[in-house]
């Protein structure tokens, strides 16, 4: 079942009017066959799609006017869950046949059960019974007079003939003959009574196809021994398994993408997705109606089983849509949101970021690569601080924080001791089966045999210094860096060639890395592999920092999955996430970018402003007019981004501008109330003395 598909994978009998599985009840009514019946039946494939399968049943006299039209039917002398097939050559039929009203039968006598499936199918366990026969004369209330014969046959979708497999229910009753076994006689004998209970296995075959099908049929024949004019019946039960039409099968990815699908493949770490929470709703265009249902597996994949020869539409959402009805809207569970879909391997996004993959066609081959691209919940913070305002020729000083942890990836399935045969795995690197943050290098131990781990990470030192690192593992374990904070090219560091116990950190040299000489705020990027073959497994980290003798766990606040950048004015750019600015000039002010960016190339930012406080010092002034008088003034402007200032000039003045000055030179340190200080001088002038004349 999904959502409100229920697929029982049946072909069911029942009354007319009832239910969706049907053939039209005949109970009662005089006549012959009655004509096609057209249905469905909803099949949940094995891909964990559900589709309908479309099928008819039409029922014909091949061979004599036999078909006892009031007695054939699905509440007929069998009753629930069967159709009952009267053979009766009065055509009209009758409740109370017997030797004067029932002429004989003719050997070959045959009426046909023609299913005719829309796609070809598989099926299994159709139960036909109560297949016998007698040789008693004259019954009385219409009892068996003739012996039962019935072939089946089927063509497959090359309209060939499609062999079946016929069991008998119980030995001693039924002889099958022909073409594969596929007739199935009831004994006979002179005078003798073969009549059975319609329950009973002695009657029954089992009828089940051994390839896909696109027809079944049943002959229901007079056995060539009939001596007695009268009636008789077998029973068409369900077909207990329908499977595997054959039809091509839509397939793509979820992606946790970050990036409008530019490269098609998975960009975080939430690739995975609980189970029954995500659906493909394929829809017909030319109806706007529901084919296919498919579920997303929590791998993100999905694989839709869809009728050929047609164009459709494929809609992401929490609800699965119910077949032959409108769509449901695209939706995402909370915390996602759509960044693309794509159909092919290629690149970009088609039309409009909406959830939906319009105008697929499809034609009698599969499709792959009908992606779509989500973000998925963004769980940590990224964080950008500075020293904020500064004064003119300081430092400026940039700090962020990311959010701690390593990247987990195990590949399952894979056998083998060595690192190779992971990195040899066609899943390997881009389709872990599982994908995890987690706060440490030590790893999680015994969860599996025959699997491959990655983990990956950006290694950020506290404080300068020579540091060593130690790994222990089981089975085959190395250690890679760059050097810097570029993921390649890689260089191996330290490894274990075949396993150590858990802890144990002296097995083989090879397991300690050199001495690294690291820089302070620099990251530098690491990745390990791990291959387990059988047994326990596990795999551990530990570094031994400066001015330690000993290997100890690495603390998480040194470990990240993201690597981090600055950007900023005047072409300022440093990878390393506690930089420095030395010498601040007002050119240096502005926004100040920190991109954080993870190991699948989705990039987060935090951003800070920095100022730098620079007071601009002007002035104008008035000279002393007579010599000797006080008649000076300075006025002082102030320009910059504090937003206040104080004075101090050299005659005591605390004011922004000052008067009443005599000739002389007067200095001023203006402050800003960031404590930043400019100092300018303005030398007044007075005339020359005047002499006595």
């Amino acid at each position: 079942m999904i959502g409100s598909n229920v697929a029982d994978n049946k072909q069911t009998w029942q009354n007319a009017g009832v239910g969706s599985e049907t053939v039209i009840s005949s109970f009662g009514t005089p006549g012959g066959p009655p004509a096609t019946v057209s249905d469905f039946m909803t099949v949940c494939t094995p891909e964990g799609s559900v589709i309908n399968v479309p099928f008819t049943i039409q029922i014909t006299e091949a061979n004599g006017n036999v078909y006892d039209r009031m007695r054939s039917s699905t509440n007929g002398g069998y009753g629930q869950p069967y159709f009952t097939l009267f053979m009766d050559n009065f055509d009209g039929g009758c409740t109370t046949c017997d030797a004067s009203n029932n002429a004989a039968y003719a050997p070959g006598n045959r009426i046909d059960v023609l299913y005719t499936f829309t796609y070809p199918v598989i099926i299994s366990n159709l139960e036909v019974s109560d297949i016998d026969g007698s040789d008693t004369s004259n019954p009385p209330a219409g009892s068996s007079s003739f012996q039962d014969r019935v072939t089946f046959s089927a063509t497959n979708a090359s309209n060939t003939n499609a062999p079946l497999n016929v069991v008998v229910g119980k030995p001693g009753l039924i002889t099958l003959s022909g073409t594969n076994n596929q007739t199935a006689t009831s004994n006979w004998g002179a005078g003798q009574n073969y009549n059975i209970e319609p329950d009973s296995l002695q009657g029954a075959v089992f009828v089940s196809s051994t390839q896909a099908i696109k027809t079944l049929r049943i002959s229901y024949i007079a056995g060539p021994n009939e001596p007695n004019p009268a009636q008789q019946a077998i029973r068409i039960g369900e077909i207990e398994n329908v499977c595997c039409p054959t039809l091509p099968i839509v397939s793509g990815n979820i992606f946790d993408d970050c990036d409008g699908l530019d490269d098609n493949t998975v960009d975080g770490p939430n690739a995975a997705f609980s189970a029954n929470t995500l659906f493909i709703n394929v829809i017909d265009v030319s109806t706007n109606t529901i084919v296919a249902v498919a579920p997303v597996q929590s791998s993100g994949t999905y694989e839709a089983v869809v009728p050929s020869n047609d164009t459709y539409n494929l809609s992401l959402s929490t609800t699965p849509g119910t077949l032959g009805s409108s769509p449901p809207a695209a939706s995402l569970p909370v915390g996602y949101t759509n960044t693309g879909e794509k159909l092919g391997s290629g690149t970009g996004s088609d039309g409009v970021v909406n959830g939906i993959l319009t105008n697929v066609v499809v034609g009698t081959s599969d499709i792959a690569n009908a992606n779509f691209g989500v973000q998925g919940p963004i769980d940590y913070s990224i964080t950008a601080t500075s020293n904020g305002t500064v004064c003119f020729g300081d430092d400026i000083n940039l700090s962020g924080n990311l959010p701690d942890g390593v990247l987990r990836e195990a590949f399952y399935g894979i056998s083998g001791t060595s690192i190779s045969n992971l990195t040899s795995s066609p899943n390997y690197p881009d389709f872990p089966d599982e994908r995890e943050v987690i706060t440490s290098a030590i790893g999680p131990l015994n969860i599996a045999d025959n699997y491959g781990t990655r983990v990956r990470y950006y290694f950020t030192p506290t404080v300068s210094g020579n540091y060593q690192f130690v790994i222990y593992g089981d089975d085959n374990t190395a250690l890679y860096w760059s050097g810097s904070e570029l993921s390649s090219p890689l260089s191996t560091i330290a490894s274990i060639p075949d396993y150590t116990a858990q802890n144990e950190l002296t097995k083989y040299a090879s397991q300690q890395t050199s001495v690294l000489s690291l820089t302070a705020g620099q990251e530098y990027y690491f990745e390990l592999l791990q291959k387990e073959g059988g047994g326990e497994d596990h795999y551990g980290i530990l570094w031994k920092p400066p001015g330690s003798g000993t290997y100890s766990n690495i603390p998480a606040a040194n470990l990240s999955y993201m690597n981090a950048s600055w950007t900023g004015p005047n072409g300022f750019s440093s990878s390393t996430i506690s930089s420095t600015i030395s010498g601040a000039t007002t050119a240096a002010s502005g926004i100040y970018t920190l991109t954080a960016t993870n190991l699948f190339g989705c990039a987060f930012t935090a951003t800070v402003e920095v100022i730098v406080d620079n007071p601009v010092l002007s002035t104008t002034q008035s000279n002393v007019i007579c010599n000797g008088g006080s008649t000076g003034s300075i006025n002082l402007t102030v320009s910059g981004p504090a937003s206040s200032y104080s004075y101090s000039w050299s005659n005591g003045a605390t004011t922004e501008d000052i008067s009443g000055l005599t000739a002389g030179t007067y200095s001023v340190t203006v402050t800003s109330n960031n404590g930043c200080t400019a100092t300018t001088s303005v030398t007044i002038t007075e005339p020359a003395a005047v002499a006595p004349s």
